[in-house]
């Protein structure tokens, strides 16, 4: 299996397709490599196309220290993957947490990256302002019609959230001993709140390939 070392010793895996200009896929908190199958199979039909499994999601190696998923650590990992493979410039395409990895390569190694699509992404926030946004999440979801939580409802029996995290991050508590039921309430508030946005905001993106 391919595997690409962080300059903190963490192996990373990857899968690549295709020739031509490189095109580095970052997958969301959510999802691994296998995530962009199906853009791997297109894009790759003309680009070289690579997508990796970030570090703590198998079977890239999963540190226990939980210092080391900073977002320095996994902008620094997206830039292993270009440097063992030997690529000076790539397209980046990332989803979500993926799509701040991405912005954070664009920031910190300009030169590195030929272009950028988002989707999803944040730009981070100060600390100052998380006990504000931990109110706005709860009064979001308390305000949310009733239809809106019947499709939250159905989108989270469909995608069984829990198994995919456990499967993606088996010691995730292991790693994390410090968090608290109050803190898994406010995140599954927070989530909540990040799901009915995105319910209420309709994108829609056009054919990435011609702007490649």
């Amino acid at each position: 299996m391919p595997y690409a070392t962080t300059p903190d010793n963490v192996k990373l895996y990857y899968e690549e397709v295709g020739q031509g200009t490189p095109i580095l896929f970052v997958h969301e908190f959510a999802g691994d490599h296998r995530s962009w199958e199906r853009q791997l199979r297109e894009f790759g039909k003309r680009y070289r196309c690579i997508a990796y499994s970030a570090r703590g999601y198998r079977p890239s190696d999963i540190p226990v220290d939980p210092k080391a998923y900073s977002y320095m650590h996994v902008m620094r990992d997206a830039v292993a993957i270009l440097d063992h493979l030997k690529i000076d410039k790539a397209h980046l395409i990332g989803l979500s947490m993926g799509g701040y990895t991405a912005l954070q390569v664009a920031l910190n190694h300009p030169q590195r990256v030929r272009s950028l699509v988002l989707a999803g992404a944040g730009s981070g926030s100060e600390r100052w302002y998380t006990k504000g946004f931990h109110k706005r999440s709860h009064s979001s979801n308390a305000k949310a019609p009733r239809q809106w939580r019947r499709r939250m409802a159905a989108a989270r029996a469909a995608f069984n959230w829990n198994s995919r995290i456990r499967a993606a991050l088996p010691n995730f508590r292991g790693s994390f001993p410090s968090t608290t039921r109050k803190d898994r309430r406010t995140c599954r508030a927070d989530s909540r709140a990040s799901v009915l946005h995105s319910m209420t905001s309709n994108v829609t993106f056009g054919d990435l390939r011609c702007r490649l």
